[in-house]
């Protein structure tokens, strides 16, 4: 984190000195307290970006449950226990597969992709 209060007083601090060095020193504070002002606006659209994400999936978490009720699985056609059925299949047909070509290399199982 940058500490603002510590920059503003250097900055001040700076501006005041009769130095010779401190109009360079004052372009760099200027400089670094421009950064720290863009760091802040990144972090908090950050946090906002993370906060829609966050309230996204709630609204995901909430909208699995069957007609708005209170369930907490889903009686017709829960997403988990179609993946599970899918999985069950998969490893039925492999073990089919292997029964029938016993030299055969065993494939790579597939990667899962899911897109919002």
């Amino acid at each position: 984190r940058i500490d603002v209060a510590s920059l503003d007083a250097r900055l001040r601090a700076a501006a005041r000195s009769p130095s010779p060095e401190a109009a360079h020193a004052l372009a760099r504070l200027t400089e670094e307290q421009a950064e720290a002002h863009r760091l802040e606006q990144d972090l908090a659209s950050s946090v906002l970006g993370l906060e829609r994400i966050e309230s996204a999936l709630r609204v995901v978490a909430l909208r699995v449950r069957e007609h708005r009720g209170t369930r907490a699985r889903v009686e017709v056609c829960d997403p988990v226990d179609a993946a599970a059925r899918e999985l069950s299949l998969r490893d039925e047909a492999l073990a089919e597969a292997r029964a029938l070509c016993p030299g055969a290399a065993t494939p790579r199982p597939p990667v899962l992709v899911v897109r919002a």
